[in-house]
C-alpha cells in the first residue's frame, strides 16, 4: 500500500508540474464555452419555436372568426430587431419571431380542401389515429417541442407524450425557420415555417377593414336571351359575367359550391325529350346538368349530364367531400308530384319512392357521409309535409308530419349537423326553425320565414332568407343570435336566394319584382349585397335575371 501511494504522489506531481509549466487548456475552456454557448441558443430556439407555434394557431384562428390586426410593433433585443407583437382588435396579442432556414423540425400550417388548416410536420400532415390535427376550433391543438439529450422532440397532447425527431446539436438544429412579416394597408402577410403565405386583414386604429380575408365571390343564376322568351345558365366572378350555355335552350344554375381550388355548379337545361302536358305546345323536359372549373380556370369548364331526359330532373344543390361529389334535388313525375334524389359522383340515387310528393333542397358532406335536407309528403296528410334530412340515403325525420315543416338549409359545424328551415300550420304561416343535431329552436315567429342560406362556425350562425315584414313587404332578411337584419330595405317584394361568407364578409343574393306599369312586363332582377351594400353585376338583360346561389373561393395574395 506505502508503495502505491507513493507512486501515485509522485504521479500527480509529475502531472501537476506539466500542467503549470507545459500544458494550455484554453482550447478546452473555449470548446467548453462554446458548448454552453450552443445549448443556450438551441434552448432559446426552442422556446421561440413554441411561442410561433401558439402564435400560428392564434392567427388561424383570428381567419376563422373574422378578426382583424390592428397593429404590428417591431421586437428589438440588445438591438437587434427579433420579431413583432401583432395585436388584434377581438383577440389576445400575439409574438412572432423571425428565424432563418435551418434543420431544426419544420412545424407549420396548411389548408386543407375541406378549408380547414391542420397542422404538419416537414411537409406532412400530422396524424393521430390517422386523422389530421386541426388548428383551431374546438378541437384545434397547438404541438410543443423540447430538446432532451440533445435530440429534438414533438408532442401533440400537450406534453403527455413526446416522439423524438432528429439530433440537435452537431450538424442539426442549428437553426430555425420563423415567422416572417410583410404587410400593406389592407393585409398582414405572414410567411410560415414552411414558405406559404397565411393573410390577415389590418386596419389600423381599430376601425373594421375593408376587405376582409382574400376571396374571390362566386355567383350562379339566369339571364334572359335578348329577343328569346328562355335563359342563359350564367356565372358571374366578383360581378363580372360569363356564361355557361350558349343561349340555344331554356337554361339556368341552382347552386354552386367551392371545394378548394375546384368549383361545382349544377343546374338544368331543357334538352329533354318534348313533354306534351295538354296546355302548352310540347317542350323539351328539364336535364340536370353539372359544370366544373378551377379558380381562376373559369373559362375552362367541365360539363356533364345528370339525368337522360326522360324525366324532369332539377338538380338543386352540390357539395363535395374528398373524393366525392355530390348534388341534391328531385325528378318530377307524369302527376306532377316529385321524387327527392340525390348523385353521388354523377349516379343519381332516390332518396323518396314517389307514392307522395318529396323535395331535397340542400346537400353537405364530410368524411364519406352525405347530408341531404328536404321535406316527404305524409301519406296520411296531404296538406302536412316531414322535415327530412338522409343521412347516406336513410331518412332521418324532423317533425311527425301534423305540420308542414321543410330543411331548405344544411351545414356542419365542429362535428354537429346543422338543418334551418320552416314550419306551419294548417291555414297558418310559416316560422323559422334551426335543428341542432335535430333539436328544433325557433328564430321567428309566424312570419312567413323562408329560408335559402345557412353558414355556422364554432356555434354561432347566420340564417338567410326572406319573411314578410309589418309594412306587408316580403324583405330578404339574415338572422343571427343578435336578432333580425333587413337587406332589402325599400323593395316591396324581395326573395332571398342565397348566402356566402368570407371572414367578417357576409354576402347575401336576392330576387326582386316589381312591374312596368306603362308595358306591364314583370321586372325580375337579383342585386347581391356585400355587408348590406348592393354590389354591381355586369348583366345582358338587366329587367330579367336572377342569382340562385352565392360561393366564397379563398385565395393566397402572395405565395
Amino acid at each position: 500500500m506505502k508503495r502505491l501511494f507513493t507512486l501515485f504522489t509522485g504521479l500527480c506531481v509529475m502531472l501537476l508540474a506539466g500542467c503549470n509549466d507545459e500544458y494550455d487548456d484554453s482550447a478546452l475552456v473555449k470548446r467548453l464555452d462554446d458548448f454552453e454557448q450552443r445549448l443556450e441558443r438551441l434552448e432559446r430556439l426552442c422556446n421561440d419555436m413554441n411561442t410561433n407555434l401558439g402564435s400560428m394557431q392564434t392567427i388561424v384562428t383570428a381567419l376563422d372568426r373574422g378578426d382583424y390586426i390592428t397593429s404590428v410593433e417591431p421586437l428589438t433585443e440588445n438591438g437587434s430587431m427579433v420579431g413583432y407583437t401583432i395585436r388584434f382588435a377581438k383577440g389576445t396579442p400575439i409574438v412572432v419571431y423571425n428565424g432563418k432556414p435551418g434543420t431544426a423540425p419544420v412545424v407549420s400550417v396548411k389548408k386543407d380542401t375541406d378549408g380547414i388548416y391542420y397542422w404538419t410536420l416537414d411537409g406532412e400532415w400530422i396524424t393521430d389515429g390517422g386523422k389530421k390535427l386541426p388548428v383551431s376550433g374546438q378541437d384545434g391543438t397547438s404541438p410543443k417541442l423540447k430538446i432532451e439529450e440533445e435530440y429534438w422532440y414533438i408532442s401533440y397532447d400537450d406534453g403527455t407524450t413526446w416522439t423524438k425527431l432528429d439530433k440537435a446539436t452537431g450538424e442539426k438544429g442549428d437553426d430555425g425557420a420563423g415567422i416572417l412579416v410583410d404587410m400593406d394597408e389592407n393585409y398582414v402577410y405572414f410567411t410560415l415555417p414552411d414558405g406559404r403565405t397565411v393573410t390577415v386583414p389590418r386596419a389600423e386604429g381599430g376601425s373594421e377593414p375593408q376587405p376582409s380575408v382574400p376571396h374571390i365571390l362566386y355567383a350562379v343564376g339566369q339571364e334572359l336571351v335578348p329577343g328569346q322568351g328562355h335563359y342563359y345558365a350564367t356565372l358571374w366572378k366578383d360581378g363580372k359575367r360569363q356564361l355557361l350555355t350558349d343561349g340555344s335552350a331554356d337554361s339556368f344554375c341552382n347552386g354552386v359550391y367551392v371545394d378548394g381550388n375546384k368549383v361545382y355548379v349544377v343546374g338544368c337545361e331543357a334538352i329533354g325529350d318534348l313533354f306534351d302536358d295538354g296546355y302548352y305546345e310540347p317542350y323539351p323536359l328539364n336535364v340536370g346538368v353539372m359544370w366544373q372549373f378551377e379558380v381562376g380556370n373559369e373559362t375552362q369548364v367541365t360539363r356533364s349530364v345528370l339525368s337522360d331526359g326522360k324525366r324532369a330532373t332539377s338538380p338543386v344543390a352540390v357539395a363535395a367531400a374528398g373524393e366525392n361529389i355530390y348534388s341534391a334535388g328531385f325528378e318530377t313525375l307524369e302527376n306532377s308530384d316529385r321524387k327527392a334524389v340525390y348523385w353521388r359522383n354523377g349516379q343519381m340515387e332516390y332518396l323518396s319512392d314517389g307514392s307522395t310528393d318529396a323535395l331535397a333542397y340542400c346537400v353537405a358532406a364530410e368524411g364519406n357521409d352525405v347530408y341531404v335536407g328536404g321535406y316527404v309528403q305524409p301519406a296520411d296528410n296531404k296538406s302536412g309535409g316531414i322535415a327530412c334530412i338522409w343521412k347516406n340515403g336513410v331518412a332521418q325525420n324532423l317533425t311527425d308530419g301534423s305540420t308542414l315543416a321543410k330543411v331548405n338549409a344544411i351545414c356542419i359545424d365542429g362535428g354537429v349537423l346543422y338543418a334551418a328551415g320552416a314550419e306551419k300550420v294548417s291555414g297558418g304561416r310559416w316560422k323559422g326553425v334551426l335543428w341542432k343535431d335535430g333539436q328544433p329552436t325557433y328564430f321567428t315567429e309566424e312570419v312567413g320565414t323562408e329560408v335559402t342560406g345557412l353558414y355556422v362556425k364554432e356555434g354561432k350562425y347566420i340564417i338567410e332568407g326572406n319573411m314578410t315584414a309589418d309594412s306587408g313587404d316580403i324583405v330578404t332578411c339574415i338572422w343571427t343570435e343578435e336578432g333580425v337584419q333587413v337587406i332589402s330595405e325599400g323593395m316591396a317584394l324581395c326573395q332571398g336566394t342565397g348566402l356566402a361568407v368570407a371572414g367578417s364578409d357576409i354576402y347575401v343574393a336576392g330576387n326582386a319584382y316589381d312591374m312596368d306599369y306603362d308595358t306591364y312586363e314583370e321586372i325580375y332582377r337579383s342585386p347581391v349585397w356585400k355587408n348590406g351594400t348592393e354590389m354591381a353585376l355586369e348583366v345582358v338583360s338587366s329587367d330579367n335575371f336572377t342569382v340562385w346561389g352565392l360561393a366564397c373561393a379563398f385565395v393566397d395574395t402572395q405565395e
